[in-house]
């Protein structure tokens, strides 16, 4: 993440939080002129205006929670937390403190999705019926939590919740209805194969998986058309989405 905030010569590390003193120590080496300390309360004395947390998704809702209370903005990895009353009370707690607040979802500002949906806007009345979308990878897991369900790995945790988020971006829809069969190919849950209904009547089938070959792609029809469109994973979309966010951080906060 730190290079790819300095590549995009808008933020200054300011503060560096990890629970681990080895890191902190490191941290303390790269960043001498930044606060280094094992929370994000114990930063408070750093002029920090921005948090950007990528911990693991058990601890987001601690630590965003602390953000919220120095009256800082927020970007968030996805998952937002593993607990949906969580999720909710960020949410608001953000509103109310006027903070921007955003989840990691970075799946929506690939070119050929965001084509996708200005094709999807001016589809002149016709209705869609379904979605198929894909969504694997082989991945060679090395962050511990990545291996566990409870600590936020597994395919529903790491990897429906991008196309979920895509889809609803998509159709300018939201998910009221979720059935999914998981299966454990190298790592518990590592693939899923996940039924959405959608508020506007649509179904959604969708594969992910990070113990198979790379595939991201959508399909989606409707009663006299069908659109289709794939993300070749050559160039992460990363540094578009911060840039994004941080325009709005530097503006008026609605």
């Amino acid at each position: 993440y730190v290079p790819a905030l300095q590549a995009l010569d808008l933020f200054e590390v300011r503060s560096i939080v990890d629970a681990h003193e080895p890191r902190r120590e490191l941290a303390r080496r790269q960043f001498p002129g930044a606060v280094i300390a094992d929370t994000v309360r114990a930063c408070c004395g750093a002029r920090v205006d921005v948090w950007l947390i990528a911990v693991p998704p058990q601890a987001h809702f601690a630590t965003a929670s602390q953000a919220l209370e120095q009256g800082c903005h927020l970007y968030v990895e996805k998952p937002l937390t593993l607990d949906l009353r969580e999720a909710q009370e960020l949410v608001t707690l953000a509103r109310a403190a006027r903070r921007v607040a955003a989840t990691g979802y970075v799946e929506r500002f690939a070119p050929a999705y965001l084509a996708l949906r200005s094709q999807l806007q001016d589809r002149r009345g016709v209705s869609i019926t379904s979605v198929q979308t894909q969504l694997t990878f082989d991945e060679v897991v090395t962050v511990p939590w990545k291996r566990s369900v409870e600590r936020g790995g597994g395919a529903l945790n790491d990897i429906a919740v991008h196309h979920a988020d895509l889809v609803c971006f998509l159709l300018d829809t939201e998910v009221v209805a979720v059935r999914a069969n998981t299966s454990s190919v190298r790592r518990p849950d590592d693939t899923a194969q996940v039924e959405f209904r959608l508020a506007n009547g649509a179904l959604v089938d969708a594969l992910f998986s990070s113990a198979a070959p790379a595939v991201n792609r959508l399909i989606i029809r409707g009663e006299t058309k069908e659109w289709r469109a794939a993300r070749v994973p050559a160039r992460s979309p990363f540094e578009r989405r911060i840039a994004s966010w941080a325009r709005r951080v530097a503006g008026p906060v609605a």
